[in-house]
């Protein structure tokens, strides 16, 4: 009996609040890629470390044009479910990348506190009876914030399965 699972891959990074507007990462399925990459879960949690007044929820933008930033190593930052599937398809950049932002699929509050203490907010988004965003050859995702805090805390984590086009 020969059992098939699609392949499925993982990103989780805690990245630490910027006062600026940033792209916190990116994900693209490359023109050249031959598969389509259907989001399953996106999870994120913000935490503070610090006094956090006023900043901008983390919000997921459709997007074209992404580039700079810094590209992810397929082989060792996104992890593989079944170990013997081939490295993902997908362009993920961190550090900013640049981009022209689309529509927005998704908002996650940013948490406020007005101590030194910590808080937290989280949020679980799982799609209701189907898929989560799916990327054709040549789309992107966007995960960035218009505004932020340096006692800021963003864990970002995304699920998706990739499949033959």
């Amino acid at each position: 009996m020969s059992l098939y699972i699609p392949p499925l891959y993982a990103y989780t990074q805690q990245f630490p609040g910027v006062v600026a507007a940033n792209s916190f990462f990116a994900v693209t399925n490359p023109e050249s890629s031959g598969a389509v990459v259907v989001t399953l879960a996106f999870i994120a949690t913000c935490a503070s470390v610090g006094a956090v007044s006023g900043a901008a929820a983390m919000v997921m933008h459709r997007a074209s044009g992404v580039s700079g930033g810094t590209l992810a190593d397929n082989d060792t930052e996104i992890a593989r479910f079944v170990t013997t599937v081939p490295a993902s398809v997908v362009e993920l950049r961190t550090s900013n990348p640049a981009a022209t932002l689309g529509a927005r699929i998704l908002s996650i509050q940013s948490v406020e506190s007005t101590g030194s203490g910590s808080s937290a907010a989280a949020s679980f988004q799982v799609p209701s009876g189907g898929p989560g965003a799916v990327l054709l050859p040549g789309e992107s995702l966007v995960l960035r914030t218009e505004n932020g805090d340096t006692d800021q805390r963003w864990n970002l984590n995304l699920l998706w399965q990739e499949r033959a086009v």
